[in-house]
């Protein structure tokens, strides 16, 4: 049995595994329980009042991963097989801030506004990546992500009228951590 069916990449809340081992007559059961997901042994565990349990690694790969308990046997009573039970493994998720030293720019200007991402992702340590800032669906820009924030300035010759901003984090460990898209900023450029 496994306490939950699912789990998320790196979060400290990982699943754990219990095999239960029953003799047929009843009489107390030793020995020991190999976990296993595919042909990956996960762990070996001894038998405590018939029971084995084993917690998830919090780096458990993402997707469907089927979770086997074998037990070895003894002298005396043959070894089984269980059934497997199937943990689902989900990317990390991560969130993405957008933000503007101003909401407002003169044409032309020598001091335009600067754009900020900031990127968390909770339990899998500093994100690493990138941010491509867009104005509405186009990529102007796409910027290194350092110390949890990009940033990104815009150009002083934009011409007069209002422009629609996002930033969208692509992870570098996209196999296991999900990228995110930030909320809108909008800049008006007036004379």
């Amino acid at each position: 049995t496994a306490s939950r069916t699912q789990q998320t990449y790196e979060w400290p809340f990982p699943v754990r595994v219990t095999a239960t081992v029953a003799a047929a007559d009843g009489s107390a059961v030793s020995g020991s329980v190999e976990f296993s997901s595919g042909a990956t042994v996960l762990g070996t565990v001894a038998l405590t009042n018939g029971q084995a349990q084993l917690t998830l690694p919090e780096t458990f790969p993402v997707g469907s991963n089927p979770i086997t308990a074998t037990y070895l046997g003894t002298d005396t009573l043959a070894g089984s097989v269980s059934t497997p039970v199937n943990v689902l493994v989900v990317k990390a998720p991560s969130l993405t801030i957008l933000t503007a030293s101003s909401s407002s720019q003169r044409r032309n200007t020598s001091n335009p506004v600067k754009l900020t991402a900031y990127v968390s992702v909770p339990f899998a340590g500093r994100a690493s990546g990138s941010i491509e800032f867009k104005s509405g669906t186009t990529v102007v820009a796409t910027v290194p992500v350092a110390s949890a924030k990009a940033t990104y300035t815009l150009p002083g010759n934009l011409s007069l009228g209002t422009y629609s901003y996002t930033a969208t984090f692509v992870p570098t460990d996209s196999a296991n951590i999900a990228g995110s898209k930030s909320n809108t900023v909008r800049i008006t450029v007036r004379r």
